[in-house]
């Protein structure tokens, strides 16, 4: 890695770093602002504010091909304000070889986000979503049925499930259909 890499490497990370930041603060409150609509007695502040954070990396990874594009344009943006790509290309450095140097970063974001949304961001929504359904029905139990069983639909027709045994075998199920021919 020549200094040319690794000077382009910083100039992307800090335009990267600069709009990771903005976007996540900015979507985070949206997304506290909507899910504050939502808070109860069972689901106080306190749980909607962990809720948003525990959904923050997933929010960061759903944001990451805008970040990474609108970061770049500020990286390549300075570059080019302060005549800094005019005096590579006036050295000679072919734009093939930029491209390269400009590659090889993005590939290592990439390469840094797999595992972070496969054992991180993934296992913290579930466990978000999982406390936020508890705190909403007021209940400890780790079970989606309620006391009423599990309704669900598909447009015309409706199914309802009872109760589930030890193995999670679905019983009491039926099946209502709504449809015009009935």
């Amino acid at each position: 890695m020549t200094i040319l890499d690794r000077y382009i490497a910083r100039n992307l990370a800090s335009g990267w770093l600069l709009v990771l930041g903005l976007l996540t603060v900015v979507f985070s409150l949206f997304a506290f602002m909507d899910e504050l609509g939502h808070a109860t007695e069972t689901y106080p502040v306190v749980q909607v504010l962990k809720f948003v954070a525990l959904t923050t990396p997933q929010r960061m990874l759903d944001l990451f091909p805008v970040i990474t594009l609108l970061g770049t344009l500020i990286a390549y943006a300075s570059l080019s304000r302060d005549s800094e790509l005019v005096i590579i290309q006036a050295v000679g450095i072919p734009v093939s070889r930029q491209l390269r140097s400009a590659a090889m970063p993005a590939f290592l974001l990439m390469l840094l986000l797999w595992p972070v949304g496969e054992f991180i961001s993934a296992p913290l929504y579930q466990l978000a979503e999982t406390a936020r359904e508890k705190a909403r029905s007021g209940s400890d139990r780790d079970s989606i049925l309620n006391d009423n069983g599990l309704w669900s639909s598909d447009g015309e027709h409706f199914y309802h499930i009872g109760s589930l045994s030890q193995d999670l075998v679905p019983a009491d199920v039926a099946v209502y259909d709504f449809s015009v021919e009935g």
